[in-house]
């Protein structure tokens, strides 16, 4: 459901030489030229150094996007119905009560739960030109919308589920923010919270560069539960649901924590263009935002395929 802090990109940048041609041998009957040792092993120098640096391009791209063989178990595929909203990257998403809100970057819309009703909601919303939304919070019991800009939760302003012009009371966001604090001091690495979910028991905390924990609130420890393929493809969101835990993994996919059978499952990503921004749940679905719109699943079938692992 959240998604915080920022991002990094590794570029691989891969130089060019140009070799000459070998030796020129003299015309009109004379000797050819000779080209001593140290020309040779110069040429046979930059060609090895050639092709060091595009295996080494190589290797960086395959992080940066991600692949994945064929044949493995992808979460796309498992889609079973059309997708809510389409053709814009999706940077957040949040659930209250039957209404589904999909931030798009610069815009916000709402829709209800059965993917109809459409609405852009942009101008209700108070924010200058190129403010991105970033973070969406619910908050049920106060029925309050926290709506995150350009990555900072500190900045976030409330909302009542309508818009409508009412006082908020931001004591559900600093008990967040507080908590956020207290998970960091404690954590077992030392990094910044890139996913986070909590209830009243347990919480689900994914770090930049890290792994991804269970922490319980009772015992006051961390448990880990998965750890990312590369130290470029860390958690960006996070959400529980009853007995089961969902994070997203861009590069790496989609990770289910089931937590009665303490089993692990991960559906890949098929391309960069589908790797997983913001995950958002009610009862019976999980809501996926990715580059190209929202799509739903259910959670049933989510949990029966890690079952039939």
């Amino acid at each position: 459901m959240m998604r915080m802090f920022y991002y990094e990109k590794l570029y691989s940048v891969i130089t060019v030489e140009r070799i000459g041609h070998g030796i020129q041998h003299s015309i009109s009957g004379k000797q050819p030229l000779l080209m001593d040792m140290s020309t040779l092993c110069l040429h046979a120098d930059k060609l090895m150094r050639k092709v060091l640096v595009i295996l080494l391009g190589l290797i960086s791209f395959s992080y940066c996007v991600g692949s994945v063989p064929a044949g493995l178990d992808y979460w796309i595929d498992h889609l079973k119905s059309l997708p809510l909203f389409v053709d814009k990257p999706v940077t957040a998403l949040g659930v209250a009560e039957n209404h589904l809100y999909i931030a798009a970057g610069e815009d916000l819309f709402v829709m209800l739960l059965d993917g109809t009703a459409l609405e852009k909601v942009t101008p209700k919303i108070r924010k200058t030109a190129g403010d991105q939304v970033t973070d969406i919070f619910v908050d049920a019991t106060t029925r309050t919308l926290w709506l995150g800009l350009n990555g900072s939760l500190n900045s976030a302003r409330g909302y009542s589920y309508a818009f409508a012009a009412t006082q908020v009371t931001s004591k559900s966001l600093n008990k967040k923010i507080m908590l956020y604090e207290k998970l960091v001091k404690n954590a077992p690495q030392h990094s910044s919270i890139s996913a986070l979910d909590f209830d009243a028991q347990r919480a689900v905390v994914g770090f930049v560069k890290g792994n991804v924990y269970c922490y319980s609130f009772k015992k006051k420890n961390y448990r880990l539960i998965y750890k990312p393929t590369n130290p470029y493809s860390w958690p960006v969101s996070a959400v529980l649901a009853k007995d089961a835990v969902f994070v997203a993994v861009p590069g790496d996919g989609l990770i289910i924590f089931d937590e009665k059978s303490k089993r692990v499952t991960r559906l890949y990503d098929k391309s960069p263009v589908t790797h997983i921004q913001t995950l958002a749940t009610d009862k019976q679905n999980l809501y996926i935002g990715y580059p190209r719109g929202v799509v739903k699943i259910k959670l049933r079938d989510l949990l029966q395929r890690g079952s039939n692992q």
